[in-house]
């Protein structure tokens, strides 16, 4: 059985807080055993049932290309043995897998949750609050 790392509800703090924290610039990806199944599975979900899993709103064009500029710059540096980038191609060693990031350009979120074993959420403020404006979110919690 693998044991969860993170989890919202440590016990230190109100039920039903997000326990969320700022993470290491340098280590924000994450990458373990189960890398490769998770990504076909997301793969699959993002194929089979994209609607069901992936989702954004009009205002979020710009906040989901940033997250994907980071994930492009970060993840051949921080893992070079498993993620090449060159002439807009990023590849998946482990999974033979290569994206032509031109073919997002309209759903830059969606390329970025294929990448990774994370899921993203993006929240941004509005004049009263802040509201979820885009999602790539295949392994809810």
């Amino acid at each position: 059985m693998t044991l969860f790392r993170y989890t919202p509800y440590d016990g230190s703090t109100h039920p039903f807080t997000m326990g969320l924290q700022l993470c290491d610039p340098e280590n924000w990806i994450e990458i373990d055993e189960t890398f490769t199944e998770q990504l076909t599975q997301k793969n699959d979900l993002l194929d089979q049932q994209p609607e069901a899993v992936y989702q954004r709103t009009s205002g979020s064009l710009k906040a989901e290309g940033e997250v994907l500029d980071m994930l492009l710059d970060y993840l051949p540096k921080r893992f070079p043995e498993i993620y090449a980038y060159k002439d807009g191609i990023i590849s998946v060693k482990p999974q033979t897998k290569s994206f032509r990031v031109c073919d997002f350009s309209e759903t830059p979120l969606k390329l970025a949750g294929q990448l990774v074993q994370e899921d993203f959420c993006i929240i941004q403020p509005t004049d009263r609050s802040h509201k979820l404006t885009a999602a790539c979110l295949c392994f809810p919690s």
